[in-house]
Parts: C-alpha cells; sequence; structure tokens
C-alpha cells in the first residue's frame, strides 16, 4: 500500500502542538470526513472541533467554498454552515 498527501492539512503553525496523538487523530479524522462529504456533493452543516475551524475553512477555501457561518455550538464545538454553491 503506497500513502500520498491526498491535500494540505493546514498544521505548520504548531496548532497542534499542545494536543495528545488522540486529539490529533480525532481532528484528522474529522477533516477527513467533511472532505468526503463535500466530495459526495454533501453541504452540511456539519458540527466540528473549534479548533479545526481554521483548518477545514482553509479546505473548503480551496475547493472555491463559503463558510457561511461557524457558529459556537456548544463550547469546544462549533457549527458549520456553507454556501450552498459550494464547489461549483
Amino acid at each position: 500500500m503506497t500513502h500520498r498527501l491526498v491535500e494540505p492539512f493546514d498544521v505548520d503553525d504548531n496548532s497542534l502542538d499542545d494536543l495528545s496523538p488522540q486529539q490529533c487523530f480525532a481532528l484528522g479524522v474529522e477533516w477527513a470526513s467533511v472532505r468526503d462529504a463535500l466530495g459526495r456533493g454533501e453541504l452540511g452543516p456539519f458540527m466540528v472541533h473549534a479548533e479545526n475551524v481554521p483548518r477545514l475553512r482553509a479546505m473548503i477555501r480551496r475547493r472555491r467554498g463559503l463558510i457561511l457561518s461557524a457558529a459556537s455550538a456548544r463550547e469546544g464545538w462549533a457549527l458549520l454552515i456553507l454556501d450552498q454553491r459550494c464547489g461549483q
């Protein structure tokens, strides 16, 4: 099996340095889940960890998308609402 970078994860800013390996794994799985959903044409809304919003915003921007809202839903969580024209 060969592994390759599919898309930048935008972590060159040391933003994951204070997180545990388990937290980093969860953020990566969440990022991949949103990416896969967008690839299937699903536009959310997506409940995500608040600390993942900047990375998800960058990924969605690369897909010519726009996050209309990243409202705090509960402590540590955000609800991403995308422009329905995302990816068009």
